[in-house]
């Protein structure tokens, strides 16, 4: 559904809506490194500007999932 890039951390993320994860993955050699669970139909993500924070929001909810990088 979406994919965010982390260039501070050498990683990317990718959202899956349909098992609710996102996916981590290190953008130096391509492999899985995490999955976060997120809420029900996640739709977006964004970090936060001082780049300390992963969030993602989710389809028709009222809270937005927060992930400590």
């Amino acid at each position: 559904m979406d994919i965010l890039a982390d260039n501070a951390r050498d990683r990317y993320y990718i959202l899956r809506q349909d098992k609710n994860q996102v996916l981590v993955f290190n953008a130096v050699t391509n492999v899985q490194t995490a999955i976060l669970r997120t809420g029900n139909y996640p739709t977006r993500m964004a970090i936060t500007r001082d780049g300390k924070y992963l969030l993602v929001g989710s389809d028709s909810a009222q809270y937005i999932s927060v992930f400590d990088l």
